[in-house]
């Protein structure tokens, strides 16, 4: 059973970020996440993206940040952000693809950040 800290669980809980505003940090005891924003990519792709940084001790082989995207409150899909082998206080770009085939989404929320 995975055990959150009262904080990390409030961050999570309380998120909802508007795509036209910058997002709050976000964290759990081995990462924060910085900047996190809707981007339109030249392409025509849409993605959640921002910063993430290992901010303990040790590398994290595996880390998942999972996002609920929602249009008037409504949750219409969900994204997944992962990345591998993350030295202690190293950064990397969160990019999240967003599925606009059911509508752009008005905001979204972290749900879960997964730290192995």
């Amino acid at each position: 059973m995975r055990r959150f800290s009262g904080n990390f669980v409030s961050l999570v809980i309380a998120l909802a970020v508007s795509f036209g505003c910058a997002a709050k940090d976000v964290e759990n005891d081995k990462v924060v996440l910085t900047d996190l924003h809707l981007e339109s990519l030249p392409s025509g792709i849409y993605a959640i993206t921002g910063l993430g940084r290992n901010k303990s001790d040790k590398v994290i082989k595996t880390n998942f940040v999972k996002f609920n995207l929602l249009q008037n409150g409504i949750i219409t899909d969900s994204t997944i952000d992962t990345a591998s082998g993350i030295k202690p206080n190293q950064q990397w770009k969160i990019f999240a693809p967003v599925n606009i085939i059911n509508g752009k989404p008005d905001e979204f929320e972290v749900i879960d950040i997964l730290s192995k």
